[in-house]
Protein backbone atom coordinates (compact mmCIF):
# COMPACT_ATOMS: atom_id res chain seq x y z
CA UNK A 1 0.00 0.00 0.00
CA UNK A 2 1.57 3.25 -1.26
CA UNK A 3 2.71 6.06 1.82
CA UNK A 4 0.85 9.19 1.98
CA UNK A 5 2.29 12.28 3.66
CA UNK A 6 0.93 15.19 4.74
CA UNK A 7 1.68 18.60 5.90
CA UNK A 8 -1.17 20.26 6.34
CA UNK A 9 -0.36 23.83 8.41
CA UNK A 10 -3.70 24.33 8.27
CA UNK A 11 -4.31 21.60 11.52
CA UNK A 12 -4.83 23.80 14.53
CA UNK A 13 -6.45 26.71 12.84
CA UNK A 14 -9.02 23.57 11.58
CA UNK A 15 -9.42 21.77 15.15
CA UNK A 16 -10.68 25.08 16.33
CA UNK A 17 -13.47 25.18 14.23
CA UNK A 18 -14.07 21.62 14.68
CA UNK A 19 -16.67 20.35 12.22
CA UNK A 20 -18.20 23.46 11.26
CA UNK A 21 -17.06 25.14 8.01
CA UNK A 22 -13.40 26.24 7.53
CA UNK A 23 -11.40 27.75 4.89
CA UNK A 24 -7.63 27.71 5.77
CA UNK A 25 -6.25 31.13 5.04
CA UNK A 26 -4.16 32.06 2.20
CA UNK A 27 -0.68 31.95 4.32
CA UNK A 28 -1.48 28.22 5.23
CA UNK A 29 -2.21 27.13 2.05
CA UNK A 30 0.75 28.78 0.87
CA UNK A 31 3.09 27.21 3.13
CA UNK A 32 1.65 23.92 2.57
CA UNK A 33 1.99 24.12 -1.54
CA UNK A 34 5.52 25.77 -0.96
CA UNK A 35 6.58 23.28 2.24
CA UNK A 36 4.75 20.11 1.29
CA UNK A 37 8.08 18.00 0.47
CA UNK A 38 8.85 18.40 4.36
CA UNK A 39 6.33 15.60 4.87
CA UNK A 40 8.73 13.39 3.30
CA UNK A 41 10.60 13.21 6.14
CA UNK A 42 8.05 11.69 8.18
CA UNK A 43 7.70 8.74 5.44
CA UNK A 44 7.92 5.63 7.63
CA UNK A 45 6.35 3.27 4.98
CA UNK A 46 3.93 1.86 6.96
CA UNK A 47 1.43 2.33 4.55
CA UNK A 48 -1.20 4.50 6.31
CA UNK A 49 -2.11 8.37 5.31
CA UNK A 50 0.36 9.84 7.65
CA UNK A 51 -0.84 14.47 8.30
CA UNK A 52 1.18 16.80 9.88
CA UNK A 53 -1.98 16.11 12.51
CA UNK A 54 -5.60 15.15 11.96
CA UNK A 55 -8.73 17.37 12.12
CA UNK A 56 -12.26 17.25 10.16
CA UNK A 57 -11.02 19.85 7.47
CA UNK A 58 -8.05 17.83 6.82
CA UNK A 59 -9.79 14.83 6.38
CA UNK A 60 -12.98 15.87 4.00
CA UNK A 61 -10.03 17.60 1.72
CA UNK A 62 -8.46 14.34 1.22
CA UNK A 63 -11.40 12.28 0.82
CA UNK A 64 -12.61 15.06 -2.04
CA UNK A 65 -8.85 14.33 -3.88
CA UNK A 66 -9.70 10.42 -4.36
CA UNK A 67 -7.66 9.15 -1.10
CA UNK A 68 -9.50 6.32 0.71
CA UNK A 69 -11.76 6.83 3.42
CA UNK A 70 -10.92 3.71 5.62
CA UNK A 71 -7.06 4.62 5.38
CA UNK A 72 -8.25 7.67 7.95
CA UNK A 73 -9.49 7.95 11.09
CA UNK A 74 -13.12 7.93 11.74
CA UNK A 75 -14.99 11.01 12.79
CA UNK A 76 -15.50 9.41 16.74
CA UNK A 77 -11.47 9.47 16.82
CA UNK A 78 -10.78 12.82 15.16
CA UNK A 79 -13.52 14.63 17.96
CA UNK A 80 -11.58 12.61 20.64
CA UNK A 81 -8.04 14.10 19.39
CA UNK A 82 -9.94 17.83 19.04
CA UNK A 83 -10.66 17.03 23.11
CA UNK A 84 -7.74 16.34 24.18
CA UNK A 85 -5.35 19.15 21.52
CA UNK A 86 -7.78 21.82 23.74
CA UNK A 87 -5.29 22.98 26.26
CA UNK A 88 -7.37 23.21 29.26
CA UNK A 89 -6.85 18.84 29.13
CA UNK A 90 -3.40 19.49 30.39
CA UNK A 91 -3.83 21.17 33.52
CA UNK A 92 -4.05 18.08 35.96
CA UNK A 93 -0.53 17.38 33.88
CA UNK A 94 0.90 20.89 34.85
CA UNK A 95 -0.46 20.64 38.53
CA UNK A 96 0.83 17.30 38.91
CA UNK A 97 4.25 17.52 37.62
CA UNK A 98 4.83 21.31 39.76
CA UNK A 99 5.13 18.58 42.61
CA UNK A 100 8.87 17.91 41.33
CA UNK A 101 11.24 20.46 43.09
CA UNK A 102 12.97 22.79 40.66
CA UNK A 103 9.42 23.65 38.70
CA UNK A 104 7.09 26.17 38.16
CA UNK A 105 3.86 27.00 37.05
CA UNK A 106 0.25 27.55 36.74
CA UNK A 107 -3.11 27.46 34.58
CA UNK A 108 -6.18 28.24 34.70
CA UNK A 109 -9.63 27.85 32.28
CA UNK A 110 -11.79 30.69 33.14
CA UNK A 111 -15.39 31.79 30.69
CA UNK A 112 -15.52 35.47 31.56
CA UNK A 113 -13.66 38.37 30.86
CA UNK A 114 -13.52 39.80 34.42
CA UNK A 115 -11.55 36.31 35.81
CA UNK A 116 -8.76 37.97 33.51
CA UNK A 117 -6.45 40.51 34.66
CA UNK A 118 -3.94 43.03 33.39
CA UNK A 119 -0.61 41.39 32.72
CA UNK A 120 -1.37 37.72 32.65
CA UNK A 121 -1.09 35.53 29.68
CA UNK A 122 -4.20 35.01 28.01
CA UNK A 123 -4.25 31.93 26.07
CA UNK A 124 -6.68 30.54 23.15
CA UNK A 125 -7.69 26.48 23.65
CA UNK A 126 -7.00 25.88 20.18
CA UNK A 127 -4.41 28.31 18.41
CA UNK A 128 -1.51 27.65 15.69
CA UNK A 129 2.24 29.18 16.72
CA UNK A 130 1.95 31.17 19.13
CA UNK A 131 -1.22 33.58 17.34
CA UNK A 132 -3.43 32.09 20.04
CA UNK A 133 -1.18 33.70 22.70
CA UNK A 134 -1.41 37.43 24.28
CA UNK A 135 -0.65 39.32 27.38
CA UNK A 136 -3.76 40.95 28.54
CA UNK A 137 -3.71 44.90 28.58
CA UNK A 138 -7.59 45.90 28.98
CA UNK A 139 -8.17 45.31 25.01
CA UNK A 140 -11.42 42.91 25.62
CA UNK A 141 -12.29 42.68 21.48
CA UNK A 142 -10.36 39.79 20.98
CA UNK A 143 -10.44 37.89 23.91
CA UNK A 144 -14.65 38.26 23.89
CA UNK A 145 -14.19 37.01 20.48
CA UNK A 146 -12.47 33.72 21.84
CA UNK A 147 -14.34 32.97 24.76
CA UNK A 148 -17.54 33.01 22.51
CA UNK A 149 -16.02 30.62 19.64
CA UNK A 150 -14.14 28.32 21.92
CA UNK A 151 -15.95 28.39 25.24
CA UNK A 152 -13.13 29.95 27.72
CA UNK A 153 -9.56 31.04 27.62
CA UNK A 154 -6.21 29.85 29.67
CA UNK A 155 -4.82 32.30 31.23
CA UNK A 156 -1.57 31.82 33.51
CA UNK A 157 1.22 34.23 35.33
CA UNK A 158 3.96 35.96 33.41
CA UNK A 159 7.40 34.45 33.60
CA UNK A 160 10.71 35.75 33.01
CA UNK A 161 12.02 33.20 30.12
CA UNK A 162 14.83 32.59 29.24
CA UNK A 163 14.73 29.73 27.18
CA UNK A 164 12.44 27.76 25.20
CA UNK A 165 12.69 23.85 24.61
CA UNK A 166 10.38 20.86 24.49
CA UNK A 167 10.05 17.03 24.91
CA UNK A 168 8.65 15.26 21.75
CA UNK A 169 7.11 11.78 22.04
CA UNK A 170 4.94 9.26 20.11
CA UNK A 171 1.87 7.79 21.11
CA UNK A 172 1.20 4.58 19.26
CA UNK A 173 -2.28 3.65 20.73
CA UNK A 174 -1.15 1.87 23.68
CA UNK A 175 2.32 3.51 24.88
CA UNK A 176 4.11 6.36 25.18
CA UNK A 177 7.68 6.88 23.66
CA UNK A 178 10.27 9.04 23.85
CA UNK A 179 11.91 11.18 20.51
CA UNK A 180 13.86 13.69 21.98
CA UNK A 181 14.80 17.65 23.39
CA UNK A 182 13.77 19.88 20.88
CA UNK A 183 15.49 23.75 21.77
CA UNK A 184 13.89 26.46 19.59
CA UNK A 185 13.39 30.01 18.81
CA UNK A 186 10.45 32.39 18.98
CA UNK A 187 10.50 35.60 17.23
CA UNK A 188 11.96 38.23 19.55
CA UNK A 189 11.59 36.00 22.27
CA UNK A 190 7.34 36.03 21.69
CA UNK A 191 5.24 33.17 21.27
CA UNK A 192 5.93 33.09 17.17
CA UNK A 193 8.01 30.04 16.10
CA UNK A 194 11.28 31.10 14.39
CA UNK A 195 13.15 27.74 14.25
CA UNK A 196 15.16 24.66 15.90
CA UNK A 197 18.84 23.19 16.81
CA UNK A 198 19.55 20.63 15.28
CA UNK A 199 22.25 18.31 17.44
CA UNK A 200 22.39 15.41 19.01
CA UNK A 201 20.51 14.16 22.09
CA UNK A 202 24.06 14.64 24.14
CA UNK A 203 24.41 18.00 22.71
CA UNK A 204 21.29 19.45 23.27
CA UNK A 205 21.31 18.33 27.22
CA UNK A 206 24.33 20.17 27.55
CA UNK A 207 22.93 23.74 26.42
CA UNK A 208 19.81 23.01 29.31
CA UNK A 209 22.86 22.66 31.74
CA UNK A 210 23.82 25.87 31.19
CA UNK A 211 21.17 26.65 33.46
CA UNK A 212 19.50 23.22 35.22
CA UNK A 213 20.76 19.86 36.49
CA UNK A 214 20.06 17.16 34.12
CA UNK A 215 18.99 15.17 36.16
CA UNK A 216 15.84 17.58 36.83
CA UNK A 217 15.12 17.09 32.90
CA UNK A 218 15.47 13.53 33.30
CA UNK A 219 12.80 13.41 36.11
CA UNK A 220 10.16 15.60 34.41
CA UNK A 221 10.64 13.59 30.85
CA UNK A 222 9.67 10.08 33.61
CA UNK A 223 6.90 11.68 34.56
CA UNK A 224 5.05 13.15 31.49
CA UNK A 225 5.28 9.32 29.99
CA UNK A 226 3.49 8.12 32.92
CA UNK A 227 0.93 10.88 33.17
CA UNK A 228 0.57 11.47 29.15
CA UNK A 229 -0.27 7.53 29.31
CA UNK A 230 -3.05 8.14 31.55
CA UNK A 231 -4.44 11.72 29.52
CA UNK A 232 -4.45 9.31 26.22
CA UNK A 233 -5.43 5.84 26.91
CA UNK A 234 -8.56 5.09 24.99
CA UNK A 235 -7.09 7.71 22.15
CA UNK A 236 -6.72 5.35 19.04
CA UNK A 237 -5.06 7.50 16.55
CA UNK A 238 -1.14 6.79 16.49
CA UNK A 239 0.35 10.33 16.56
CA UNK A 240 3.72 12.19 17.54
CA UNK A 241 3.46 14.94 20.18
CA UNK A 242 5.19 17.61 21.97
CA UNK A 243 5.18 18.92 25.33
CA UNK A 244 6.36 22.38 25.30
CA UNK A 245 8.54 23.75 28.05
CA UNK A 246 10.62 26.38 29.02
CA UNK A 247 13.24 27.85 31.86
CA UNK A 248 12.72 30.65 33.67
CA UNK A 249 14.38 33.14 35.92
CA UNK A 250 13.05 31.83 39.52
CA UNK A 251 14.99 33.95 42.26
CA UNK A 252 18.60 34.44 41.79
CA UNK A 253 18.70 30.54 39.72
CA UNK A 254 16.57 29.08 37.35
CA UNK A 255 13.73 27.01 37.10
CA UNK A 256 11.48 24.50 34.64
CA UNK A 257 8.30 25.65 33.33
CA UNK A 258 7.81 22.15 32.55
CA UNK A 259 4.07 22.07 30.63
CA UNK A 260 3.08 24.81 28.75
CA UNK A 261 1.27 23.61 26.23
CA UNK A 262 0.97 19.68 24.63
CA UNK A 263 0.96 19.72 20.83
CA UNK A 264 -1.28 16.66 19.89
CA UNK A 265 0.28 16.40 16.11
CA UNK A 266 4.00 16.16 14.81
CA UNK A 267 5.93 19.61 15.12
CA UNK A 268 8.84 21.63 13.99
CA UNK A 269 11.06 19.79 17.16
CA UNK A 270 10.14 16.55 15.69
CA UNK A 271 10.97 17.43 12.37
CA UNK A 272 14.53 18.76 13.40
CA UNK A 273 15.11 15.71 14.85
CA UNK A 274 14.46 13.65 11.57
CA UNK A 275 16.56 16.26 10.48
CA UNK A 276 19.43 15.05 12.37
CA UNK A 277 18.50 11.04 11.68
CA UNK A 278 18.18 11.40 8.07
CA UNK A 279 20.22 14.37 6.57
CA UNK A 280 22.81 15.39 9.44
CA UNK A 281 23.84 12.07 11.17
CA UNK A 282 24.74 10.08 8.19
CA UNK A 283 26.03 12.93 6.52
CA UNK A 284 27.61 15.65 8.46
CA UNK A 285 30.73 16.97 6.91
CA UNK A 286 32.18 17.49 10.40
CA UNK A 287 34.67 16.38 13.32
CA UNK A 288 31.74 14.31 14.95
CA UNK A 289 34.39 13.81 17.76
CA UNK A 290 34.53 17.62 18.40
CA UNK A 291 31.13 18.18 20.05
CA UNK A 292 31.07 21.71 19.87
CA UNK A 293 30.60 22.05 16.45
CA UNK A 294 28.03 19.65 16.17
CA UNK A 295 25.19 21.55 15.91
CA UNK A 296 22.90 23.22 13.58
CA UNK A 297 19.73 25.27 13.21
CA UNK A 298 16.53 25.24 10.99
CA UNK A 299 14.36 27.25 10.07
CA UNK A 300 11.17 27.69 8.02
CA UNK A 301 11.35 30.01 5.39
CA UNK A 302 7.03 30.01 4.09
CA UNK A 303 7.23 33.03 2.34
CA UNK A 304 10.04 31.77 0.11
CA UNK A 305 9.12 27.84 0.05
CA UNK A 306 12.28 26.52 1.61
CA UNK A 307 13.69 25.33 4.73
CA UNK A 308 17.27 25.86 5.32
CA UNK A 309 20.09 24.33 7.71
CA UNK A 310 22.96 26.62 9.30
CA UNK A 311 26.35 25.36 9.84
CA UNK A 312 28.52 26.94 11.86
CA UNK A 313 31.68 27.27 8.89
CA UNK A 314 29.30 25.37 6.54
CA UNK A 315 27.18 26.82 3.60
CA UNK A 316 23.70 26.92 4.04
CA UNK A 317 21.88 23.75 2.85
CA UNK A 318 18.47 23.93 1.66
CA UNK A 319 15.36 21.63 0.49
Amino acid sequence: MAEVCIFNPWHDMALAYGRKPFTPPQIAVKMYERLKDIADLWNDESGYILPWGWDYYTKRWLVKQGYDEGRMPADKEIEHLRDLSNRKTYIPMLEDLRKIPGTVGEAHYVTTIDAVDDGMVVKAPWSSSGRGVRVYTGEDEWLKKIISRQGGVMVEPYYEKVKDFAMEFMWDGLSVEYLGLSLFRNVDGRSAYDGNIVASEERKMRMLEDYVQRSLVDEIRERIKILLKQILNGLSIATPLGVDMMIVRDGNGYAVHPCVEVNLRRTMGYVAIKIYERKLKEKQKYDTENEEDNIAFFNVDAAGGKWTIRQSGMESRQW
